[in-house]
């Protein structure tokens, strides 16, 4: 019985089929309780007897028993229409298999992928809990390249030792002695016979894994499952290839022993031989076949892969950390972010929340954690966004932004927070003990924030560093050991990061650009001795963290330390100089397109954002993020091709304006970009690639946008403020629309009345923030619509009938769809603006549970970016 998406079982409602086996069906579901994505497993009504529920039962027990990033989390266990459910984590990729056939694999890739697995594993056997199924359909990898071992059906608790252990064996009514469960391939020479088994068999099945990605073959083969299992029980696999380094050769022989008591005699003990492996492998490693099809290169791929690795470490001039030596701290199912290390380096502080890196700030709550192993103590409860939390020189307080950038601290020991220094954020302390903060100095222009120091009553208080032009943004800081420099994080006047500075505390000079050249930069910190600096940057496309040694003259070149398919974001250095703690974790974005049929994924690759149709509906545009700059994509769909719209093309750094816009004709694409001058200007470029893109003569400014009547309206930096204008595509006919300075235009409603811009606003009562108001351009004052924690987007339906209002963005949230009287282009707007409880009451309204959506053509067809993320902390040892 296949489920069609809507089906609700309990709190999860079906989206859409993801596979199906022996033992039912996996769906990918909405966790509407949690506002998340679920994998849903339906046992099979075929096998809904006793044995199958409780091998069912088994998986849910085993598995939710299990707490480690590489072990797929189960969340809950259900019945529906008699039919027993299993929902777990939804990993968006594929499996292993999937993996290997993808490209062709450098060995140590290979193996640093299962290291994961089977330190996994070894938590599970560490439990006392076998797997007795592993094979490649069993790992899933998510699209960063993350591996989760999954599918714990046959899983059982290791045969009692003891009479007192018998109780602990869920196999009383399960399998019996001399029964053959598993996956023929990968079976163990004890499983195959039926004998009772231990760890050392998920470990040759383990092995068995490994050989298959090393060799391009599985190492038991036959012409017949009988052959298969002689094969297995009394022989040995073929050698691997030399192009295989001995020692991993020697380590897959090990696994693979036809004795269990010449196998690895754990997990533990395996996971440390791979973990060498690759911490030794240097920078060149042979591609080793990985799909059915694919053939050694030889000689010449080897000599490519030696280039490569040489020209890394000739320019990075240090190894990266390897992965093997990497010490997790937390173990979060949801993101951790921001750590923060006392001075005598034995507590730690960090914000926990569905946070990502990016924002300036992030919603969360404070968490202290007593290192090495103690309870994460959660500090404060105020549902805020926040950042930057630090420890107080003697350790007793923690200070933190939150709100419109206001400090506040925390008791370490517990107790009620409170409001300390209104508009200093980013705060920290020097080596004197003094206080190093931010401070908005201009509210109209977004919030230009300049960099000062002061005593901790704010005597004294003096400039670092004051940032230009007029809506720069010094966010963070941070001295050095001997209180002569500080490092800066910092965003240009549109709300793009950029790299970090080290600037005199002298006040002298703006000091200069560290890290990687060009690259945007989120985090910073020094080396105990201050003779490095550490910067998160994204050269390469990923956030890793760079180090450079610091010097009054010329600088090094930096050298990366982190590398892989996750990205590092917060630097706290350990005060014994040998570590650093950083939040390790993985972030996606993918665009999705809901139509009659469902739910489906567009784009493929990349963290994906922003999509816009064509009027037409037949392609979907988005951004993907690429260094150094974003890259903008197209998908056709009918056909489901995906590809670059302007490869080569760069377009501006990420920030806060709109990077591109589609004309309400379809036949062209506005895209904002730098010019070989380095000035922003708008770019037009034909839909059909007849043409190059071609700047709009004369006119430079960013945030474009179409009007109704194929104008483009976009803002114009004139003095120290930004204005709304708009222009035709040839240039001529330049006008400002209203004289209120805006930090973007969002565009003109259907009517071409109405400007919609994102402004600096005061409610009466209330302090100046960030708002979105809506223009009438035949005169009179702006009207309210709403906050913008998130950039929440107002967008029309193609026909003008519907507006789309979201209540939030990022990662949670819901859009409402809001029906128009006639002739009209906006409901009744109450003082206070639109807000969930009000919009929701409006007749007609339709609720979608998604953020951020982007209508179609029609009223069915809706796009919108889905992201997931998971952080945890890790100790980094310093090169």
């Amino acid at each position: 019985m296949a489920l069609a998406a809507g089906t609700r079982l309990g709190s999860y409602e079906i989206l859409a089929p993801i596979g199906a086996g022996g033992m039912g069906e996996v769906y990918r579901a909405r966790d509407t309780k949690l506002d998340r994505d679920v994998a849903v497993k339906i046992l099979s009504g075929d096998l809904a007897d006793a044995a199958a529920r409780r091998r069912f039962q088994r998986e849910a027990q085993m598995a939710s028993s299990l707490n480690h990033p590489h072990i797929l989390t189960v969340h809950d266990v259900g019945e529906f229409e008699g039919r027993q459910y299993l929902v777990t984590e939804y990993v968006e990729g594929g499996t292993l298999r999937d993996w290997a056939n993808a490209r062709r694999r450098a060995w140590p890739e290979i193996v640093e992928l299962l290291i994961g697995v089977a330190d996994g594993l070894a938590a599970a056997h560490d439990a006392k809990i076998l797997h007795r199924d592993i094979k490649p359909a069993n790992i899933l990898i998510t699209k960063g390249g993350y591996a989760k071992l999954a599918d714990f059906g046959l899983a059982k608790l290791v045969e009692a030792s003891s009479p007192e252990e018998a109780t602990r064996t869920l196999t009383e009514h399960g399998t019996q002695p001399g029964m053959v469960v598993g996956t023929l391939a990968y079976m163990s020479p004890e499983q195959a016979s039926g004998k009772t088994l231990d760890a050392r068999s998920d470990i040759f099945s383990f092995g068995s894994v490994l050989y298959e990605l090393l060799a391009g073959r599985r190492p038991f083969t036959g012409t017949s499952d009988l052959e298969t299992l002689q094969k297995i029980i009394h022989s040995t696999p073929p050698r691997l290839s030399e192009e295989v380094p001995l020692p991993l050769r020697l380590a897959v022989e090990k696994a693979l022993a036809n004795d269990p008591g010449e196998r690895y005699q754990s997990t533990s003990e395996m996971v440390v031989d791979l973990r060498r492996l690759v911490r030794h492998s240097g920078g060149a490693a042979a591609v080793v076949r990985t799909g059915r099809s694919w053939k050694l290169a030889g000689a010449a791929v080897m000599a490519a892969c030696l280039a490569a690795g040489v020209w890394f470490w000739q320019r990075s001039g240090s190894r990266p950390a390897p992965r093997g030596e990497w010490v997790q701290l937390t173990n979060f199912p949801d993101s951790v972010v921001e750590p923060s290390l006392s001075r005598d380096g034995r507590m730690i502080a960090f914000i926990r929340g569905p946070s990502s890196l990016i924002s300036p700030t992030t919603p969360g709550e404070i968490y202290v954690k007593l290192l090495p192993s103690g309870e994460p103590k959660r500090l404060t409860n105020t549902d805020r966004r926040m950042m930057r939390p630090v420890f107080s020189p003697d350790g007793s307080r923690i200070a933190y932004t939150t709100g419109y950038w206001d400090t506040w601290v925390v008791p370490v020991l517990g107790g009620e927070a409170h409001a300390w220094l209104p508009n200093a954020s980013g705060l920290t302390w020097d080596a004197q003990n003094r206080i190093v903060f931010s401070e908005v100095v201009d509210k109209l222009e977004g919030n230009h924030m300049k960099l000062v120091v002061a005593e901790e009553s704010r005597a004294g208080e003096r400039d670092l560093y004051v940032p230009q032009p007029k809506g720069a943004m010094a966010h963070r800081s941070y001295p050095s050991p001997d209180g002569k420099w500080v490092l800066v994080v910092e965003m240009n006047d549109r709300g793009a990061w950029l790299p970090c500075r080290v600037v005199p505390t002298d006040g002298k000079s703006a000091g200069r650009k560290i890290g990687p050249p060009e690259a945007a930069c989120l985090f910073a910190a020094w080396s105990t001795d201050g003779r490095w600096m550490y910067v998160s940057s994204n050269a390469g496309g990923a956030y890793h963290i760079w180090r450079q040694r610091f010097s009054e003259a010329a600088l090094a070149p930096p050298e990366q330390i982190t590398s892989g398919p996750t990205t590092e974001g917060g630097i706290a250095m350990d005060p014994d100089g040998r570590s650093f703690i950083t939040s390790v974790g993985l972030a996606q974005s993918s665009i999705w397109i809901h139509d009659s049929r469902g739910e489906r994924q567009v784009s493929l690759e990349g963290y994906a954002s922003e999509p816009r149709f064509s009027p037409d509906g037949n392609r979907l545009y988005y951004l993907v993020t690429k260094y150094p700059t974003p890259e903008l994509w197209v998908a056709d769909m009918a056909s489901g091709r995906t590809e670059p719209f302007l490869p080569g093309f760069a377009l501006a750094m990420r920030g806060v304006s709109s990077l591109f816009d589609v004309s309400p004709d379809g036949r062209q694409v506005v895209v904002q970009a730098p010019d070989p001058q380095g000035k922003m200007r708008l770019w037009l470029a034909s839909a059909d690639h007849r043409t190059p893109p071609q700047p709009i003569p004369n006119v430079e400014g960013d945030g474009p946008a179409f009007a109704p009547d194929g104008d483009l309206v976009f803002r114009r930096r004139e003095g120290d403020y930004g204005y709304a204008y708009r222009v035709h595509p040839d240039g001529t006919g330049l006008k400002k629309l209203i004289e209120y300075p805006v930090i973007e235009t969002r565009g003109l409603s259907p009517d071409g009345k109405w400007l919609m811009a994102y402004v600096r606003y005061a409610l009466p009562g209330e302090e100046t923030k960030g708002a979105i108001l809506t223009f009438p351009l035949e005169g009179g004052p702006g009207v309210y619509l709403m906050g913008v924690g998130g950039f929440r987007p107002i967008t029309w339906s193609a026909d003008g009938k519907t507006l789309y209002v979201s209540e939030s963005g990022g990662m949670a949230g819901r859009t409402f769809a809001v029906p128009l009287p006639p002739g009209r282009v906006w409901p009744e707007i109450p003082k206070t603006g639109f807000r969930a409880a009000d919009l929701a009451k409006l007749p007609g309204v339709h609720e979608i549970d998604v953020p951020e959506v982007v209508p179609g053509a029609t009223s069915e067809v809706y796009a919108f970016s889905r992201e997931t993320i998971q952080r945890n902390l890790y100790r980094i040892p310093v090169p």
